[in-house]
């Protein structure tokens, strides 16, 4: 794929002389998804010989004092990223940090498809907020990133699409469609192929699917959560403080393993107590009380409770896994 930029943009590319007086101007194409879309503008005072590299004056906001030429040129630049991106109405500082990001992407990599998801994107942040985009390109190369675009922390995961298909069966084995959120809410940016159109249709039919949950899965989430509290009353005696500390994440495991045993998706954690009171609400009121605060004992009384109501059991209990065959990798195979 290679888009051409208008002439007025892209004549003379490889070095033009400004007739601004001050600069010595020249354009550097770079290849990416989008041709020569993106580029590098260098100018140098004419009375140096030194020359310094600097990102697209509107896209990065990091050029000072830019010459007549590179004005115009970074305008074509920026009203060609617009034709061919969407984006969506977003307050400062988001709108920039949004824009800095997707430019960024176009010069690192070629990709067919990029989704900005989370917070910022659905209108409700955080202070703590991040950009997630997610990166489709058809490399077998799969990337995670993280960096400040105009101070605002993006989390950037560059993937093919037979991969992102991986996410798609492990999250719902695992009953935590997150691949499948982020896509099926996230506002699509860039699409240049029907595989993207492919990948949203069945992340949105995966949100309405139940998890692919086995017996083996439940009984072994069961089993974790039930021999973590017995852990915890273990330790009540000679260590209350760590028993504490035990018993939470027995807890926040007790409250996953509802959700599987309604078989539903488990929320993300911040969303957890939230979606626990519509699944359950006496057992979302205990749980609440016992990160309320309270002495030692008040709240392993409530985190018994909530153990017995949910796992109907406090710790050890039988149960066999499928037996797997599982060859020795030191030996070899007999040729055929």
């Amino acid at each position: 794929m290679n888009y051409a930029i208008p002439h007025h943009v892209s004549a003379g590319l490889g070095g033009i002389e400004s007739d601004a007086g001050d600069c010595a101007v020249s354009v550097f194409g770079m290849e990416t998804a989008a041709g020569q879309l993106f580029s590098i503008f260098r100018c140098a005072p004419r009375s140096t010989s030194q020359s310094t590299d600097l990102r697209h004056p509107i896209l990065f906001g990091t050029f000072r004092n830019p010459c007549l030429v590179c004005r115009r040129r970074a305008v074509a630049l920026e009203r060609e990223l617009n034709n061919r991106c969407s984006f969506p109405d977003l307050p400062p500082p988001y709108d920039k940090a949004l824009r800095d990001v997707v430019s960024f992407v176009m010069e690192e990599f070629k990709p067919v498809g990029i989704i900005a998801s989370g917070t910022i994107i659905r209108g409700n942040p955080d202070p703590a907020s991040d950009l997630d985009i997610w990166v489709i390109h058809l490399e077998p190369v799969r990337q995670r990133l993280q960096k400040f675009f105009n101070g605002i922390p993006a989390e950037i995961f560059v993937n093919p699409p037979w991969v992102i298909e991986t996410y798609f069966t492990q999250d719902q084995a695992n009953a935590r469609p997150i691949s499948a959120h982020i896509m099926a809410t996230g506002f699509v940016v860039y699409n240049s192929d029907s595989v993207v159109d492919e990948l949203l249709q069945k992340a949105v039919r995966l949100l309405t699917e139940p998890p692919a949950l086995t017996e083996e899965t439940l009984i072994a989430e069961r089993y974790r959560a039930a021999t973590r509290f017995e852990d915890a009353l273990d330790m009540l005696a000679k260590d209350p403080i760590a028993a504490n500390a035990c018993m939470s994440v027995a807890v926040m495991e007790i409250v996953r393993y509802a959700f599987l045993k309604a078989n539903r998706f488990v929320p993300r954690d911040k969303d957890l107590l939230a979606e626990l009171e519509s699944l359950d609400p006496e057992t979302a009121v205990r749980v609440r009380k016992i990160f309320s605060g309270g002495s030692w004992k008040e709240r392993f009384a409530l985190a018994t409770d909530v153990a017995d109501r949910v796992l109907e059991v406090r710790g050890f209990f039988e149960w066999n896994s499928k037996a797997e065959r599982k060859e020795d990798p030191s030996r070899k195979k007999p040729r055929a």
